[in-house]
């Protein structure tokens, strides 16, 4: 199994890169959490960046030769997650399962990654929110681009259920699974 790791969005909301951002009380930046977290699991970790964070996320990433850094690629390129997908799997474009994880999940717990690793198909759900980008997967390169060329939309959540039958793993609401997409008061000092 080969994790992805996606730290390539543009971080609006945010206001500066979430990948290469280090949280206070954490010990290592968002896209380094995210590495130790997947490594674990899988033979292969491909991190997704964008051109102005890859040279951070290289140095952050040194440690971590096991790491593969990749960047959007044309046409396919700035269109979010699946952009993301699209130039992982045309690093690697046979068909694979795959593991992914966005840098939005400094909280997110082992155990919780255990479980979506052993269930393919399969993406992240609490009560309150499906989490797309918590997901077991498997896919190929031609299979993401013909769906991205035939007019299949661009939404992660669309392809996993529509393209790769994924289904809802239920996990308890927890701290974990709340998204990183605005630096609190506490995170800015």
């Amino acid at each position: 199994m080969i994790g992805i790791i996606l730290a390539g969005g543009q971080s609006k909301r945010f206001g500066t890169d979430k990948a290469t951002y280090h949280l206070p009380g954490y010990d290592a930046s968002n896209v380094q959490l995210a590495v130790t977290k997947l490594l674990p699991y899988c033979n292969q970790v491909v991190v997704s960046a964008n051109v102005k964070n890859q040279s951070v996320i290289r140095r952050q990433l040194r440690d971590h030769p096991a790491v593969k850094l990749v960047c959007d690629v044309p046409p396919y390129d700035q269109h979010g997650p699946l952009s993301g997908l699209v130039a992982v799997t045309s690093w690697h474009p046979e068909p694979t399962d795959y593991l992914l994880l966005a840098v939005d999940y400094p909280d997110l717990q082992t155990k919780s990654i255990a479980q979506l690793a052993a269930h393919p198909a399969a993406f992240v759900a609490d009560d309150q929110h499906l989490h797309f980008t918590l997901a077991h997967f498997r896919t190929d390169h031609q299979t993401l681009c013909n769906w991205l060329r035939k007019g299949g939309n661009w939404r992660l959540g669309t392809f996993l259920i529509k393209k790769c039958y994924c289904q809802p793993l239920h996990l308890a609401a927890h701290q974990e699974l709340c998204n990183l997409n605005y630096r609190t008061r506490k995170d800015q000092q």
